[in-house]
């Protein structure tokens, strides 16, 4: 190289220059190819061929058949307004009615059609007895031609508290304990204290309840002035109530048992010592059927 520059500068030949450059530039091209195959093979590996880019997709266009026609959308029809109900029209009145069976109530002798449209037919007692029955909130009286008679006791008191003191205080009766429990002390002493104002006509039965009340409510004023809670006394009352039904029920379905079996003696003897074990324990004898104290001679 010091030799091509000393020429050139010395204004030597151009000729030689020339070759020189020639020279280089195919020691360029051969540098430039073994580079370029250097890369492409390295020492050891395979040279693998170049993979060929992938198509660009192409969008797929849906043939006419293949097109799936927008459903339209459903159009909900208004619902009918519902229709008045028809007023049911009473039952006509049949001819020849005692005057103290509601009009419409009687079908026929041991038949009856309550309010809501019900027909109950109740079996007719022998003659001269009747059986009393509960229907349609009311009760009723059946005699042995089918007639049927209102006998529902009247209402004494007028509030949900007083009625349900009274039914508490009334052997047989059902109450319902939450109308009396959860009140404030002084309220509940204020209505125990409040008096009855007789009605003038109170029947013999009507006045026997009322003596039940007036015995109840002195006792539960006395547990209440000697710090005693209401809510307790009214418990208490309940459980007696809910003892007595179950060890009454166990001891009719022995009678019953036997009476069914026509163990007629032996099943009222077994009645006469289930009433004095009952009576012992502060509860109600036991009520037998018709039929059954009629097979026991009472």
């Amino acid at each position: 190289m010091a030799c091509i520059v000393t020429r050139k500068k010395h204004g030597g030949a151009w000729r030689g220059g020339r070759t020189a450059f020639a020279l280089l530039a195919a020691l360029a091209i051969v540098a430039v190819a073994a580079a370029w195959a250097m890369r492409r093979k390295a020492p050891g590996q395979e040279v693998l061929p170049e993979t060929p880019a992938a198509p660009a997709p192409v969008a797929r266009v849906e043939k006419p058949s293949e097109v799936k026609p927008t459903p339209a959308p459903k159009v909900r029809a208004p619902e009918p307004e519902p229709a008045e109900a028809a007023e049911a029209e009473p039952a006509p009145k049949r001819e020849g009615l005692p005057d103290y069976v509601p009009d419409g109530y009687m079908r026929k002798p041991g038949q009856m059609i309550l309010p809501n449209g019900k027909v109950m037919t109740f079996p007719p007692p022998e003659p001269g007895k009747t059986h009393m029955l509960v229907a349609g909130g009311r009760t009723w009286e059946c005699d042995s031609e089918g007639n049927f008679r209102d006998v529902t006791p009247r209402q004494l008191f007028k509030t949900a508290f007083e009625a349900n003191f009274l039914a508490m205080s009334v052997e047989g009766r059902s109450f319902i304990p939450t109308t009396l429990t959860g009140l404030d002390k002084d309220d509940v002493v204020a209505m125990l204290t409040k008096e009855y104002v007789p009605i003038g006509d109170e029947t013999e039965h009507e006045l026997e309840q009322l003596a039940a009340y007036e015995e109840m409510r002195a006792a539960a004023l006395a547990y209440i002035d000697e710090g005693g809670d209401f809510d307790d006394f009214v418990a208490d009352i309940n459980s007696f109530v809910q003892a007595e039904r179950r060890i009454r029920a166990r001891s009719l379905q022995k009678v019953m048992m036997l009476y069914k079996d026509g163990r007629i003696d032996e099943a009222k003897a077994e009645a006469a010592t289930l009433d004095d074990v009952l009576v012992s324990q502060g509860y109600k004898p036991l009520h037998l059927p018709p039929q059954v104290r009629e097979a026991f001679g009472e």
